[in-house]
C-alpha cells in the first residue's frame, strides 16, 4: 500500500512540475536539446508570426509608417529561435526596413500566441546597436 501512495505522489508530483513550467517562474535550462516534440510546429511558428505582426503594428514605443506597416505584413521575418525547455525560449525576428537598418522583435519565455513577452527595436543591420537618430531619419525617407 505504502509504494502505491509513493508512486501516486511520485506522479503527482511530476505533473504538477509540468503545469508550473508554463508560469512566470520557470527556470531555463541553458543546455537543453530539443527534440522534434518540443520544438515549435510550423503551424504554430504561423501563429506566432501573425501575434508579433500584430504587435509591431500596433506598437507605440516605435510608431511605423503604413508602407512601413505594410513590408511587415507582406514579408516573411528571419526567425531564430533558441530553446530553453518545452516550446520555452528566445525567439528573434528582424525584418529589413532599410539597406542599413533593421526591425528587430525578440523576447523570451513561454512561446505562446498573444501573451508572449515582446520586445521591439530599431536596429543597424549587424543587429549590434540601436540605430542613430540621423539613420532613422534616412530610415523615414528611404521607406
Amino acid at each position: 500500500m505504502e509504494k502505491i501512495v509513493i508512486a501516486f505522489f511520485a506522479v503527482f508530483l511530476l505533473l504538477s512540475a509540468g503545469g508550473c513550467s508554463s508560469d512566470k517562474n520557470f527556470i531555463p535550462d541553458y543546455n537543453f536539446q530539443p527534440q522534434q516534440s518540443d520544438m515549435l510546429s510550423p503551424a504554430e511558428l504561423k501563429v506566432l508570426t501573425a501575434h508579433a505582426r500584430n504587435f509591431v503594428s500596433k506598437s507605440k514605443k516605435l510608431p511605423l509608417k503604413p508602407e512601413q506597416k505594410k513590408l511587415i505584413r507582406t514579408t516573411q521575418p528571419d526567425v531564430k529561435i533558441k530553446y530553453f525547455g518545452k516550446k520555452y525560449g528566445q525567439i528573434r525576428m528582424t525584418w529589413r526596413v532599410a539597406t542599413n537598418a533593421q526591425l528587430e522583435l525578440f523576447g523570451t519565455g513561454r512561446m505562446t500566441g498573444e501573451d508572449f513577452p515582446w520586445r521591439l527595436r530599431l536596429s543597424a543591420t549587424d543587429g549590434t546597436h540601436p540605430v542613430p537618430k540621423e539613420m532613422r531619419q534616412n530610415v523615414e525617407k528611404i521607406r
